[in-house]
């Protein structure tokens, strides 16, 4: 009676656990396993769904910066350069002191002119001369003045420092 009783307690074991035990002895995953990859599983579609979402902002990001930039006012492009010397009153690297310079000569009454250097910079001009006799003279006239600053400089276009 023992012995049956015993086997009874068995099979009773084996219905109850019956399918992690079969699924562990042919090397499957029970359902814990099942049930922690599914966790992973979800996990992993969240992370997917929130770099695809992080990665659609930095686009929009992107455009609204390129979409501003392009709407920069740039008083010459590089190839438009007609004159042979240029007043410089300053040298950046940061796009925003460019702007702050060129948006100060133009309320001082100056034509500004952005020229890229191949060095990364950008120069500004406050006007174009095609003698240097002439960009000397209004260096003169100038001097003492809120525009000039003490360092301004005649650059010349045959230096060939900018980007063509």
């Amino acid at each position: 009676m023992r012995y049956k009783l015993s086997l009874i307690i068995f099979f009773a074991a084996l219905l109850l656990q019956g399918c992690d035990m079969v699924r562990g002895g042919l090397g499957l995953p029970t359902s814990e396993q099942l049930a922690q990859m599914k966790v992973q599983m979800d996990k992993h579609q969240k992370d997917l769904a929130t770099r695809d979402s992080l990665a659609a902002v930095q686009q929009a990001q992107i455009q609204k910066l390129t979409d501003s930039l392009n709407k920069l006012e740039n008083p010459l492009s590089v190839s438009t350069l007609d004159k042979k010397f240029y007043l410089i009153v300053g040298t950046f690297k940061e796009e925003s002191n460019i702007v702050h310079m060129v948006e100060f000569a133009k309320k001082k009454g100056f034509a500004p002119v952005r020229i890229p250097l191949k060095k990364g910079v950008t120069m500004v001009a406050i006007d174009g001369y095609n003698t240097l006799q002439a960009a000397i003279a209004k260096v003169a006239e100038i001097k003492g003045t809120e525009i000039c600053p003490y360092d301004v400089w005649v650059y010349s276009v045959s230096q060939r420092l900018h980007i063509e």
